[in-house]
């Protein structure tokens, strides 16, 4: 996709709200667009906060975790609304991919008809250690109906999560030059393929779990499988509906991070037309794992969740290079949970007094706030800088204060000559 296609979002777009934007692409390493001055929701800088690689590790998301490189959410409804992203780009051709809830607007643009703003309310939540028992998907899931945090503040409720994810039974259908074993598969030829049969799910996202999934160090660094699903009658050739790719690599990798298995979102099936998934790998070598799974998400739960968290939302929404404001009200005591990655440098004020901003739903920002309206104002501050900038001072006035103790040293021993 071309950067004529992205920059007509800002002619396309009467929007003057806070929003991102997702873009399909094969290569994930591809999709980042934040250089084109969009907000995306796939970005690669020089340094990115630890918050954002513990999500991916969290969720299990396909893509690379690096320090510098956040590459989307993997076109998943779920994640896409919690993280403000409104609008997606996605060419005829890449139809399939477009996550559930996106209507066409033109200009192979995507709107979603479910998007949260930057700021929305939750009323409940559950603590980092409880969700640790959660699968990766059920993890997902949780966060649609109260928001993670480390501790969770005495006047909030928990609650235990609904598991709304159902898992599909399959058959392995065919094996192609590979060979599996209890928690074992060996590819001993490149292109080698696992195809899984299963029955037709609709109204749904698909989803699989390589649960547990190690590469063992075999030849090239990195190795990409390729997951297809599709449409299949009897022994004929698969209609494919997605292809989506996600890499494995060994621990001697220099950009290795471990990766304890992959879950893959194969997109939303409307009308259970799919019932094949092909899952090949690019080169030779052995893996190991705890289970294969496959899962269907519902949407109608989705849709019954994010009518909840748009109930109370911040409003007013000022967007600027180190600062955002807004005002919301409450009804009773609630986190407002903000889309902006969490970081130490980040500062808040509520009602013109210093609140405690804290880390939620892995890798987002939150602030309780008791029953009410408020008016919220956050100032990002580079962290260490004031501290560096003292010491810098500090260090400026000791070497001012030897060099003119040196000087005056030097006067005095000219008037003893």
């Amino acid at each position: 996709m071309g950067d004529f296609e992205i920059r007509t979002i800002h002619n396309a777009v009467d929007d003057n709200s806070f929003y991102r934007v997702e873009r399909f692409e094969h290569d994930y390493m591809r999709r980042n667009i934040g250089y084109q001055g969009v907000r995306s929701s796939s970005v690669y800088g020089a340094f990115l906060p630890q918050s954002v690689s513990s999500y991916y590790s969290t969720f299990q998301l396909r893509s690379y975790a690096h320090n510098h490189t956040f590459s989307g959410f993997d076109d998943r409804t779920t994640l896409n609304t919690l993280g403000a992203v409104k609008y997606y780009i996605a060419k005829p051709s890449d139809i399939n991919y477009v996550p559930y809830g996106f209507k066409n607007v033109g200009n192979n643009l995507y709107m979603n008809q479910y998007s949260l703003p930057l700021g929305f309310v939750y009323d409940r939540c559950i603590t980092t250690s409880q969700l640790i028992s959660l699968s990766p998907l059920e993890k997902q899931q949780a966060m649609l109906q109260g928001v993670v945090l480390e501790k969770r503040p005495n006047t909030m409720p928990a609650f235990k999560p609904a598991k709304r994810m159902q898992e599909i039974k399959y058959l392995i259908k065919n094996t192609n030059n590979v060979s599996l074993k209890k928690g074992i598969i060996d590819v001993h030829k490149s292109q080698g393929s696992i195809t899984l049969a299963y029955s037709p799910v609709a109204d749904a996202e698909i989803y699989l779990w390589l649960d547990g999934m190690i590469r063992h160090r075999h030849g090239a660094s990195s190795d990409p499988i390729i997951i297809t699903s599709g449409k299949q009658f009897g022994n004929s050739k698969i209609e494919v509906s997605t292809i989506k790719q996600t890499q494995f690599t060994h621990s001697g990798y220099t950009y290795h991070l471990p990766k304890d298995g992959v879950t893959v979102n194969l997109g939303y099936d409307p009308d259970g037309a799919k019932n094949t998934i092909v899952i090949t790998f690019t080169q030779r070598g052995r893996y190991s794992y705890k289970g294969v799974h496959l899962y269907a998400n519902p949407m109608s739960d989705f849709v019954k969740d994010v009518e909840v968290l748009r109930s109370t939302v911040l409003k007013d929404i000022a967007v600027g290079d180190d600062i955002v404001t807004g005002a919301v009200e409450l009804e009773k005591t609630g986190v407002l949970f903000l889309s902006i990655p969490y970081s130490k440098g980040w500062c808040a004020l509520v009602d013109g007094k210093p609140a405690d901003v804290l880390r939620a739903n892995i890798m987002y920002m939150g602030i309780v706030l008791q029953p009410g309206r408020h008016n919220i104002e956050l100032r990002y501050f580079t962290p260490w800088l004031r501290v560096g900038f003292t010491i810098s001072v500090i260090t400026l006035l000791c070497f001012v204060s030897f060099l003119l103790l040196k000087l005056k040293r030097s006067c005095r021993r000219i008037e003893r000559l």
